[in-house]
């Protein structure tokens, strides 16, 4: 189940908001857990975007994460990510936390992403 959607507070300000939750059956370990992800954004047209991530499974077979006190039995996975847009064709992406890493699917392309904890900077220009 997916919930999505967006608020224009003017011609310049909008916040979103992205809710995913997920029951999940593992055959092989004959378990049956849930997932959820869910993100916050506040944008600034046409500057940037500054975005709150959350990211959690029950899943004890999963390996990283840490245990979340509001919900006991499920390992979460936070992070903020701030992009910025400069001189017309840049942009400078900001993520600080933590990314649980896996299958990581895109516009119908899908990568492998190994999990991350920490600060990174991306910068992306086009010619």
């Amino acid at each position: 189940m997916a919930v999505e959607g967006t608020y224009y507070f003017n011609t310049r300000y909008s916040g979103s908001a992205h809710l995913e939750a997920m029951r999940l059956e593992d055959v092989r370990q004959d378990e049956i857990f849930g997932e959820f992800f869910t993100a916050f954004a506040i944008s600034r047209a046409p500057y940037g975007t500054f975005t709150v991530i959350l990211e959690a499974t029950a899943d004890p077979g999963e390996v990283g994460g840490d245990r979340l006190s509001l919900i006991e039995q499920y390992k979460g996975w936070w992070a903020a990510e701030a992009d910025f847009n400069f001189l017309e064709r840049h942009n400078l992406l900001l993520f600080v936390g933590q990314d649980r890493g896996g299958l990581k699917c895109t516009s119908g392309r899908c990568r492998y992403v190994d999990p991350f904890e920490g600060v990174k900077l991306t910068l992306r220009s086009t010619f």
